[in-house]
């Protein structure tokens, strides 16, 4: 036997570069192929290990997630709670009225039992525009309380800040109110209110906006739900409330210059259209949106920009697309013919809001005046809403269909004189027709019927054109 192949044989040293290659490289690659199958099976179990415990982690934090949203939903004051005010009054909370955004509202009594709503906010740890919100309904019911008595504000009654189980906030007492009036129209028959109490409701929503104005203050936020009823003696009176984003507009008797750019607020389904395109709002906007207030208490499912709010675009588009439509109501091109000779009062009230500038008086009297001329054209009596509440102590519920004043039985004499005459000419023509009969002839009536019938012609509608003023 060769020496190179006992060498390579029988002992382990290395080989020489005459001998084969192959066999032995393939069983090498073996064994690293086992060790690297080895490291990325340790490799996985860590990686499992460490998802298992991302994954316990992201429980967790899901959990806590859960948790704090519940504890958001839940009230941050149960019945039984006492607080005490900077006055020293102390007030029991009864129940939960509702939650929002930036705050709740308590039902709570007074020492003497008097019942009242309480508004409270949380207070951050940093300053943020939800401790503004609550600042400046405290700053205008403020002076509503030092001007005296409003029918459509309602006053301070007190405020605070209170800590309760490691919570701190603040909070406002006002007067108890009813449901709001969206919620109340939503039970009634179609989601709509007669038209005799739309009328009244509308009319003292407008004399409340009147009234905010002629403090110097403008609601940017005004919609059904933001009006509510009073209770007990104040049940006949319709109230402005929520003025977390109100803004003064008017300083004394000079009205502030606008801002060149506004980052939108409030509801957009009822705010003006320049509001919508980022302008600054004034007193004529607020004339603008109770229009839209009023298309929403008198035929609320006729208004086409509610379903635009639903279209898949970006907010802005929405916010331009919802000012063309409203453009489109401005220029008669939006209601239906059967409904436009129903709101000619509202084309007309239209008109005017048009007409002003940003820095313009918004004669309120006006507007109202022209409401009353066509519920007096229509025989809608808006002296006064005929309704009341079972408890003055509780929530009150707007009782459709009350009983309204009932009219004296006694006629005037220049009625009855009228009447007369009216009856006496009704037996005459009667008479004379009975006479034609007989004879065969043809009234006078009859003949002058058949020459309109012939002549008679289907008129031409004239064809409405629309106008956008929107870009």
């Amino acid at each position: 036997m060769n020496d190179e192949t006992t060498h390579g044989a029988t002992t382990g040293g290395a080989p020489s570069p005459k001998s084969s290659w192959k066999n032995l490289p393939v069983k090498l690659d073996e064994h690293k192929t086992v060790h690297e199958d080895h490291s990325k099976l340790q490799s996985l179990e860590k990686k499992m290990k460490n998802n298992s415990v991302e994954m316990k982690k992201g429980q967790t934090k899901k959990e806590k997630e859960k948790e704090e949203a519940a504890a958001k939903k839940q009230p941050a004051l149960w019945g039984g709670d006492s607080i005490a005010t900077n006055s020293g009054a102390v007030y029991t909370v009864i129940t939960n009225l509702g939650a929002g955004g930036f705050g709740e509202v308590y039902l709570v009594e007074d020492e003497k039992k008097k019942k009242f709503a309480m508004k409270t906010e949380k207070v951050p740890d940093t300053a943020s525009s939800a401790l503004a919100r609550l600042k400046m309904e405290l700053e205008i019911m403020e002076v509503v309380k030092k001007n005296g008595k409003s029918e459509h504000l309602l006053p301070l009654i007190d405020f605070g800040k209170a800590t309760h189980e490691n919570l701190n906030f603040k909070f406002i007492v006002m007067d108890l109110l009813s449901p709001d009036i969206d919620s109340i129209r939503r039970q009634q028959h179609q989601e709509t209110f007669t038209a005799y109490t739309a009328f009244n409701i509308f009319i003292q929503a407008c004399r409340a906006v009147q009234e905010l104005n002629a403090l110097g203050y403008i609601h940017r936020d005004l919609k059904l739900q933001n009006f509510a009823f009073g209770v007990g003696d104040k049940a006949k009176n319709v109230f402005l409330f929520d003025f977390g984003i109100a803004r003064k507009f008017r300083d004394g008797k000079h009205i502030i210059p606008q801002r060149h750019r506004v980052p939108f607020l409030g509801t957009k389904l009822f705010c003006s259209r320049a509001a919508l395109l980022g302008f600054e709002r004034s007193a004529r906007d607020e004339a603008e949106s109770m229009i839209y207030v009023a298309l929403n208490l008198f035929c609320p499912h006729e208004m086409p920009w509610f379903m635009t709010a639903w279209m898949p675009m970006s907010s802005a588009d929405k916010l331009i697309e919802i000012a063309r439509e409203m453009d489109k109501l401005f220029n008669h091109c939006q209601l239906p013919t059967d409904k436009k000779k129903r709101f000619t009062w509202l084309y007309t009230i239209m008109g005017y809001v048009d007409s002003l500038n940003f820095d313009s008086y918004v004669d309120w009297n006006y507007i109202i005046k022209i409401v009353r001329l066509h519920c007096k054209l229509f025989q809608i009596d808006v002296g006064e809403l005929y309704y009341k509440l079972k408890d003055g102590t509780e929530v009150g519920k707007l009782l459709e269909g009350a009983p309204r004043p009932e009219k004296s039985a006694e006629m005037p004499k220049s009625t009855e004189k009228k009447s007369k005459e009216e009856a006496s000419r009704v037996k005459s023509k009667e008479e004379k027709t009975g006479v034609a009969k007989q004879s065969g002839e043809k009234t006078n009536v009859e003949k002058t019927q058949e020459e309109t019938d012939v002549n008679k012609q289907p008129e031409q509608q004239p064809v409405r054109s629309c106008r956008l003023m929107m870009p």
